[in-house]
């Protein structure tokens, strides 16, 4: 088998992560493509994301519903710093023993790989696969590479092969380099600008107004333009059982279709326990009651402002 291994905080999944490894997926003709949520990852603290089982727990129902993606619990597990090198040393005398492996990475985080816990063995541990979008180019991507690298390894150098490919010296593997679309909406577009509070809380307010219209219960709208790079606010609220969160998400999803211009996701229909509606800079979390108690989201972004769900008069 070919298997794209995902890393990542995943702080939360969100359909930029989907889109772009089902374009790789479909690009690099794999079989299957695992996505490992980090337990700690290195250059962040405990108080700036979810905590690890919750995040594994989001990125299990993002990916239920996709024959091709598998979510592995192996770091969350392992618990500590998460290293990519020890990950895939671990895979490949366990999971994926005997499969060709190709690990998924942005281009923006590639370039900045020589920083990566040993990172020249890494290097020659699998193939990769290096998303670009918009302007970025696979030629500068690896002249950063080429400059970066020597420093550590000098024997570790790459030789192009045809377009969009380069081969490590002295080994088996292969950087292939993926163009994937841009999402319509790009939360990391947005951080240069985050949308003004009041074309999103008029859109929030439209939403909630779809949701509220089937009842929903508790609907909250959580500010975090300021707080998260990768999405601008969540939209919360619960059902009283699966049929009721069905019912609710299929009038949000109507009510984005209505509004035009939306691009976004939906996971978790079929178990109805917590569906996401990804839209990019928005995230619309529809939960069982149980399930939101369990999962206590409005508690994890507790020091993030609220925005006001109900119009104001006049």
């Amino acid at each position: 088998m070919r298997i794209g291994i995902q890393g990542g905080t995943f702080n939360p999944i969100h359909c930029g992560h989907l889109r772009g490894a089902e374009e790789v997926r479909e690009a690099l003709a794999l079989d299957q493509v695992r996505f490992i949520p980090s337990a700690q990852p290195p250059h962040k603290s405990d108080e700036e994301i979810a905590s690890a089982r919750d995040r594994l727990e989001m990125v299990r129902l993002a990916v239920a519903e996709h024959p091709g993606f598998v979510y592995a619990p192996i770091e969350v597990e392992r618990g500590g710093f998460s290293y990519t090198v020890d990950t895939l040393a671990a895979l490949g005398e366990g999971a994926c023993k005997g499969h060709e492996t190709i690990f998924l990475v942005g281009a923006d985080a590639f370039c900045e790989v020589h920083t990566w816990s040993r990172a020249p063995q890494l290097l020659r541990m699998t193939h990769f696969a290096v998303t670009l979008r918009g302007e970025q180019r696979w030629g500068d991507v690896l002249r950063t590479l080429e400059r970066t690298m020597p420093p550590l390894d000098p024997s570790l150098k790459f030789e192009p092969v045809g377009d969009h490919k380069a081969k490590v010296i002295g080994s088996r593997y292969f950087i292939h380099f993926v163009r994937i679309s841009d999402l319509e909406i790009s939360a990391t577009d947005f951080r240069g600008g985050a949308a003004p509070i009041e074309t999103l809380t008029r859109r929030l307010r439209r939403i909630s107004e779809a949701a509220e219209s089937k009842l929903a219960r508790d609907v909250v709208a959580i500010d975090l333009r300021a707080l998260s790079a990768e999405v601008d606010a969540f939209l919360i609220c619960h059902g009283t059982n699966p049929r009721h969160v069905k019912a609710i998400a299929e009038a949000v999803e109507e009510r984005l279709g209505e509004m035009g211009g939306e691009s976004f996701f939906i996971e978790g229909l079929n178990e109805a326990s917590w569906v996401l509606i990804d839209c990019g800079d928005v995230a619309i979390h529809i939960f069982q009651e149980k399930t939101r108690r369990y999962y206590r989201l409005e508690d994890l972004w507790s020091h993030a402002p609220l925005l006001e769900m109900a119009a104001s008069g006049g």
